[in-house]
């Protein structure tokens, strides 16, 4: 809701756009030249019988192999919620491992990601950089500035929304569970 989908579709658009000489939509706009690779709407294939994580690991794979093969120009990545269709606990060990995997390759991108304990792979990784949009609650309505920041996000929405939406929320569960 705060803008991260759209934030990365927005890049990459501009990116096609620049490169086919067109006006792009933005106040100004640099760029080198870049290939570029998405990870943004993946599906899966009931008739093929592959899920939407199984699609998203193929996908993320052929992008490490197209670093392998090499390319004219650097690749551009955009990954949209990196590995949410598996479990918090592997989506969290796979996806360090493989932001791990694209330092030091000849690429640059943006990964948008709901999983908190990532952002902390910037204080070891200086290639690493935490952007967020941020959300404020004005009369029990969310309201979004879509202004990009510096920084790991310091609010959270989702308990919020859902309590809003009435849905049940027990904030004594935290401890059960073992969060803070």
């Amino acid at each position: 809701m705060s803008g991260k989908s759209t934030f990365l579709r927005t890049i990459g658009i501009n990116l096609c756009l620049a490169y086919a000489g067109s006006v792009v939509n933005a106040t100004s706009f640099r760029t080198s030249l870049f290939e570029i690779y998405a990870c943004i709407r993946v599906t899966d294939s009931l008739a093929d019988g592959y899920s939407y994580f199984y699609m998203e690991v193929r996908r993320l794979r052929d992008l490490l192999q197209a670093l392998e093969r090499g390319t004219a120009y650097p690749l551009f990545f955009l990954i949209d919620e990196i590995f949410r269709g598996t479990n918090n606990y592997e989506r969290l060990i796979g996806s360090a491992s493989y932001i791990q995997a694209l330092i030091g390759q000849k690429c640059l991108g943006v990964i948008s990601t709901h999983d908190l304990e990532l952002v902390k792979l910037a204080d070891t990784l200086p290639e690493i950089h935490n952007m967020h949009f941020r959300e404020d609650i004005i009369d029990a309505t969310m309201v979004f500035d879509y202004i990009l920041r510096q920084g790991p996000s310091p609010t959270r929405n989702a308990l919020k929304i859902m309590q809003m939406e009435g849905l049940p929320i027990k904030w004594d569960a935290a401890p059960i569970l073992g969060v803070q």
